[in-house]
């Protein structure tokens, strides 16, 4: 389906760009009160935006600010902004009737022809990345840095509004107390305490590039030493489909009964509150990576086909290992670009981080011992 999607995006898309932008009336020019930012992909991503959003609060704070998203990533805006708007089947015809409805709109799609395509309808004045047809759209082009994080990338997307800042930080990602009630119930049930010491892990991968993950028998290996070595238990996590590959992650572990299959067992929001109660967490490239940035949590993410000097867990404390080969970094996000892996032993660049290499990089972390993980008071800082 997604690459269907992609497919229609780029096919059709491209030629209603190229027809729509002899059809751009004149704009008026007005402080915005009504701003509209567009994200329908990638929670990971998502929470990426969530410092710009957080800017443009505090220079409009008598603005209001939507999100137009799916249905996918819609919690990572939820309790972020004044609305949420659905991108979805049965919303559309209510959107498109929104004609010029937002005096701002702020494309952050780095590639879809679609949300180009929306900027043009319902705003008034649209910012947006400078590649592509689409650009033709924008009344304000923004530089897509691909030598720089994300995080400031999407930042950059202020500069023609005079907004110029660096974010030090991602934005936590909110929840509500029943959340938080049922991640609380879910550590119990499965036998964690507060006290102890929780290290999260996330094997899986979005369907975009399931090259990227670090191989199940890696993480059994290291789960295992980790265990040995802090007596901590380690949580799997992820959505449904990934209850049998966390299973077997787990039962390949000697010390399986401290390993907890939490797959398919939160929702995103439980998954939020749940994150928040690691210790650690270590990651592919995925969502779950930047949901533990986000929360505060040590993060450390395992790169091979994408770069982590776009996407490593941003913020103070967290790291990226990172082996590189001659095909590497093949994903692109910025020029839609997630092309299968070519190379006859697929994922090799994910397979050359080793277990001892992603030990190392916890054992000797600054300000890290047995005895203050065993305390709850463990701090990691990038080396």
């Amino acid at each position: 389906m997604i690459h269907l999607f992609r497919l229609i995006d780029k096919l059709v898309g491209s030629v209603l760009c190229v027809l729509l932008m002899f059809f751009r009336l004149p704009r008026k020019q007005s402080v915005p009160t009504k701003i509209l930012v567009i994200k329908l992909w990638a929670v990971g991503e998502s929470i990426l935006t969530l410092p710009l959003i957080a800017e443009l609060k505090k220079h409009y704070p008598n603005s209001s600010i939507s999100v137009l998203c799916r249905n996918r990533n819609k919690a990572v805006y939820e309790g972020k902004v004044d609305s949420v708007i659905l991108f979805e089947a049965p919303e559309i015809l209510r959107l498109l009737s929104r004609y010029n409805a937002f005096d701002l709109i702020i494309d952050c799609e780095p590639y879809l022809n679609v949300s180009a395509l929306l900027g043009w309808w319902l705003g008034n004045k649209t910012i947006g990345f400078a590649h592509g047809i689409r650009s033709m759209l924008y009344t304000s082009k923004v530089r897509y840095d691909d030598q720089q994080h994300v995080v400031q990338t999407y930042a950059d997307m202020l500069s023609p509004l005079g907004i110029m800042f660096k974010p030090s930080k991602l934005e936590p990602v909110a929840y509500n107390k029943i959340d938080e009630e049922r991640a609380e119930e879910i550590l119990k049930k499965a036998g964690l305490r507060k006290t102890g010491i929780i290290v999260g892990m996330c094997q899986s991968v979005a369907e975009s590039g399931k090259w990227r993950k670090w191989p199940a028998e890696q993480y059994s290996a290291l789960a295992d030493r980790i265990i040995e070595k802090f007596n901590a238990k380690i949580v799997l996590i992820g959505g449904k489909d990934t209850i049998q590959n966390n299973a077997d992650i787990m039962n390949a572990c000697e010390h399986k009964k401290s390993v907890i299959n939490l797959g398919g067992k939160t929702s995103l929001k439980e998954l939020f509150a749940l994150t928040k109660h690691f210790n650690l967490f270590i990651s592919n490239d995925t969502g779950p990576m930047h949901i533990a940035a986000a929360q505060g949590v040590p993060t450390i993410g395992l790169f091979g086909p994408n770069t982590p000097v776009r996407f490593a867990p941003f913020g103070k404390g967290n790291i990226a290992l990172y082996k590189k080969t001659c095909c590497s970094p093949c994903i692109n996000v910025h020029k839609g670009s997630f092309p299968e892996c070519f190379n006859a032993e697929k994922g090799l660049c994910m397979k050359q981080i080793t277990v001892q290499q992603v030990y190392a990089a916890i054992k000797n972390l600054p300000e890290f011992s047995a005895s203050r993980f065993t305390q709850g008071k463990f701090k990691m800082v990038r080396s």
